[in-house]
C-alpha cells in the first residue's frame, strides 16, 4: 500500500490503513517519546496520544510536506504538552549562574562511543525541564525563542537550562568514564 493510499484510507477511517500508518511511523513515535520520558507507561501514553492526534487531524495534512516531519512535530508537541500538564513546580526561575556561552561540547573518544541506550539513560537522569530543553534544542532543532514559547519560559531561562543540562551531562559522562576506568583497573 502506498503512503497516499494509506492517508486516503485513514481519512475514510479504514482500520487497515490506520494500522499500516501506525506500523510505518511507530519507530519515529517511539524514538521521540523515549527521549522525553523514561517510564514505559508514559512512553506508551505519548505514542498513543500522538498517534490519536495524527489520525484526528489527518484531514489537515498538507502533502507538499513530508509526512514524517508532520508526524514528528505532532509527537514533539504532544510530549511538551504532557510535560506542561504534569509539571508540578514553579517555572519562574531566578537565573543566578553565569551562562556558559560555549555551545559546542568537545567529547573524548570514550564519550563518542556511547550507545543510544547509554545516552538515553544519562538523559533521563536530568531534571525534566533540562532534559526537555536539551531535546528540543540539540536533537529537534528548535531555537531558544521557539523553546521559550513552547515551555512558557523566557529565552534566557531556556539558554540557562540548556547550559545546565550540558554541564550535567558532562558531569554524568565523566562519572561514567571514571567508573569504567575503575572497573578496568580491577580486572587487570
Amino acid at each position: 500500500m502506498q503512503i497516499d493510499e494509506i492517508i486516503a484510507g485513514c481519512i475514510r477511517k479504514d482500520r487497515r490503513s490506520q494500522n499500516a500508518l501506525y506500523k510505518a511511523f511507530y519507530p519515529l513515535l517511539h524514538n521521540i517519546a523515549s527521549r522525553y520520558s523514561a517510564s514505559q507507561n508514559q512512553i506508551s501514553h505519548l505514542i498513543n496520544t500522538s498517534f490519536f492526534k495524527v489520525l484526528k487531524s489527518i484531514n489537515n495534512y498538507d502533502s507538499q510536506f513530508a509526512l514524517a516531519t508532520w508526524i514528528r512535530n505532532i509527537a514533539i508537541n504532544t510530549s511538551i504538552d504532557e510535560y506542561r500538564k504534569n509539571a508540578s513546580y514553579e517555572r519562574k526561575i531566578v537565573v543566578t549562574e553565569e551562562l556558559d556561552e560555549d555551545e559546542n561540547l568537545v567529547l573524548n573518544e570514550g564519550e563518542q562511543n556511547l550507545e543510544e541506550s547509554d545516552v538515553l539513560e544519562l538523559l533521563h537522569r536530568l531534571p525534566a525541564i533540562n532534559k526537555n530543553v536539551l531535546n528540543l534544542f540539540v536533537i529537534d532543532g528548535y531555537s531558544h525563542k521557539e523553546i521559550a514559547k513552547l515551555l512558557k519560559i523566557s529565552e534566557g531561562v531556556s539558554r540557562w537550562h540548556l547550559n545546565r543540562a550540558r554541564r550535567m551531562m558532562k558531569t554524568l559522562l565523566e562519572e561514567r568514564q571514571r567508573n569504567e576506568n575503575f572497573k578496568r583497573s580491577l580486572i587487570k
